[in-house]
């Protein structure tokens, strides 16, 4: 524990082959380091912050699962990971700011801000064995441009803000052959398109209509969405709208949700959308109207009659009035 933290000269160490734990702090503060063998290790375990601001170039070792602590190359050096892991824990990553290469085998789950701040990563690959992508582990990978989904990919969820901040990443690639999911005007759907996994936040896109053959809009799918002006769901199968679904979007002014078969709404879908509030944003089924209200939607919201200028688009009488041959067919309004 902390055995070389903070050796600033200290350039050449090669690790035994039999060493298994690296443990917290080990190495944090070894500027100077660079590749110091673990590739050649039986390495399973490295603890937290064991290479925090380290001089590590490279990890490539897939002997073993490994096991990480918080942060373990928290702003390190590393360029290039090759490895076996379950879970990525939170800021694992964080900070490394000339990795370009990812290689994950065997990953169930990228936790919160893995690697977030990484702005020199241009792509990722979603390994098939990935179901979960949790809030913030791409935010603020400026060079991102590229997310692959497997062909065989299993991916169930990707939280709101996974890739927030990333300004050239616009879609997620899919194989010509996936009859698993698609990508669609923004959003990752499964195949059929009754569930909608995620929305990228970058998007240009201002007003999204839902397709009329979705059910669900996953849990955190337009979280921290800072274009997103309009969400219209067309048809009436929408049941279920997750939680944080809506969270954090400042310019979302207008939901239009008629479907009589919405029978949830999931806890904070609303919060941090102030402009949900204003008269005339929200337009829904009376019979559904406590179901938002109880989510922090105002009773105004639901007004039709709003006399004062500006506001939300639902102030617009020929908006309104054009909405229903509008969902009709589903379309993109940029």
């Amino acid at each position: 524990m902390k055995c070389f933290e903070n050796c600033k000269l200290l350039e050449n160490i090669i690790l035994p082959s039999s060493v298994t734990t690296i443990q917290e702090y080990a190495f944090s503060g070894c500027v100077n380091i660079g590749d110091i063998g673990l590739s050649s290790t039986q390495i399973s375990t490295i603890d937290t912050y064991a290479f925090k601001n380290s001089g590590i170039t490279i990890l490539d070792n897939t002997h073993n699962v490994i096991s990480f602590g918080y942060g373990s190359f928290y702003g390190s050096s590393i360029e290039s990971i090759t490895f076996r892991t379950v879970t990525i824990p939170s800021s694992c990553f964080f900070g490394c700011s000339l990795l370009t290469s990812i290689n994950i085998v065997s990953v169930d789950t990228i936790e919160d801000s893995s690697f977030e701040n990484c702005v020199s990563l241009t792509t990722f690959v979603i390994p098939s064995s990935l179901r979960i992508v949790k809030s913030f582990a791409f935010r603020s990978c400026l060079s991102l441009s590229s997310v692959t989904l497997s062909l065989d990919s299993n991916i169930d969820q990707i939280y709101g803000g996974a890739f927030i901040n990333c300004p050239n990443l616009q879609s997620i690639k899919l194989d010509s052959k996936d009859s698993r999911y698609r990508f669609s005007n923004g959003a990752l759907t499964n195949y059929e398109e009754t569930n909608l996994i995620t929305f990228i936040p970058s998007s240009l896109i201002d007003t999204y209509i839902v397709p009329v053959t979705m059910t669900s809009i996953g849990n955190y799918a337009f979280m921290s969405c800072p274009n997103l002006v309009r969400v219209l769901f067309s048809g009436n199968s929408i049941q279920t709208i997750g939680r944080e679904s809506f969270k954090d979007c400042p310019k979302l002014s207008f939901l239009y949700v008629t479907s009589s078969s919405l029978t949830s709404i999931g806890e904070s879908a609303f919060d941090g959308s102030p402009l949900l509030c204003r008269c005339g944003s929200v337009r829904c089924d009376k019979n559904k109207r406590d179901m938002f209200i109880s989510k922090g939607i105002p009773t105004i919201s639901f007004k039709v009659d709003c006399s004062y200028a500006g506001g939300s688009c639902g102030h617009n009488p020929t908006l309104i009035s054009n909405l229903s041959p509008i969902l009709i067919t589903p379309l993109i309004v940029m």
